[in-house]
């Protein structure tokens, strides 16, 4: 995913000076591209194939952890970061001051803020919350927002899981909990009324026993008080272009938005009471 924040990025960012090369940061060790042995050098590759034509020229620094790159963004090295939205959260403390906007690209159609579904399956015997309880969990690996939904049920509900397992990707998630190698799974509701719609059966065996409110976003990007403009700019030209569905479908997003300060507010308390 930080690959495509990346992409998007650099196109939004490219823009913003005539006489300098923007530089955009993002995390190294958080990238999809780090499977490479240059990650930066992968990244450029990729980000010039689509950007060559265009005429698009950028500097790209990668940080190998959250203390580096959010020193360079707050002094003014850098004006605009990609982030894991778990690195954020666990970090918005270092960053928040200096951040005047927030946006993100939401990879599910009409969907700005998401819930997260708690999803049981009709064979477990789950019929409320506190049936949990010595109850097997099935979450997406490296996803902050279902693992901070998971211990607020736990904390309110005062129950210990049987085990929690994680994987990499929610269809993954979901046939296991449908199959019963799990008694429930959290997933985002877009993605699985996607599940659903590609495989019907699946809601014969999966109940949705919970949800939150509008709190999951897929990913985030931070930009500067000096880039605010830029920001708003840009994303309205790409929310403008006749072009932005080819662009998003290769991106695999539906959109871009620039979130509201008590959007990104409201996730955080999300993830701050998980912690309590």
């Amino acid at each position: 995913m930080l690959k495509k924040l990346f992409i998007i990025l650099t196109i939004l960012f490219s823009y913003t000076s005539a006489n300098e090369k923007p530089t955009l940061g993002y995390l190294e060790r958080l990238s999809t591209v780090t499977k490479y042995d240059n990650s930066l050098k992968a990244l450029n590759i990729v980000a010039n194939d689509i950007l060559n034509e265009i005429g698009v020229d950028f500097n790209i620094k990668d940080y190998s952890d959250f203390d580096s790159i959010s020193k360079v963004y707050n002094n003014g090295e850098i004006d605009v970061i990609t982030l894991d939205l778990r690195e954020y959260l666990k970090g918005f403390k270092k960053v928040d001051d200096n951040t005047s906007i927030y946006v993100t690209l939401p990879d599910m159609e009409n969907r700005r803020l998401d819930k997260l579904y708690l999803l049981v399956n009709k064979d477990s015997n789950i019929n409320s919350l506190k049936d949990l309880k010595n109850k097997s969990l099935a979450l997406r690996n490296g996803e902050i927002l279902s693992q901070a939904y998971m211990n607020i049920i736990k904390k309110d509900n005062k129950l210990k899981y049987k085990n929690v397992k994680y994987f990499d990707n929610y269809n993954t998630i979901v046939l296991k909990t449908f199959f019963n190698n799990f008694d429930a799974c959290i997933v985002p509701s877009g993605i699985y009324e996607t599940i659903k719609e590609l495989s019907p059966t699946i809601k014969t065996k999966l109940i949705i026993l919970d949800k939150t409110e509008n709190i999951y976003i897929p990913n985030i990007m931070l930009s500067n008080e000096k880039e605010k403009n830029n920001t708003i700019n840009m994303v309205q030209k790409i929310k403008n272009n006749e072009k932005k569905e080819e662009l998003f479908s290769l991106l695999s997003i539906t959109d871009i938005f620039i979130l509201e300060d008590y959007e990104v507010e409201k996730i955080k308390q999300f993830y701050l009471k998980s912690l309590k």
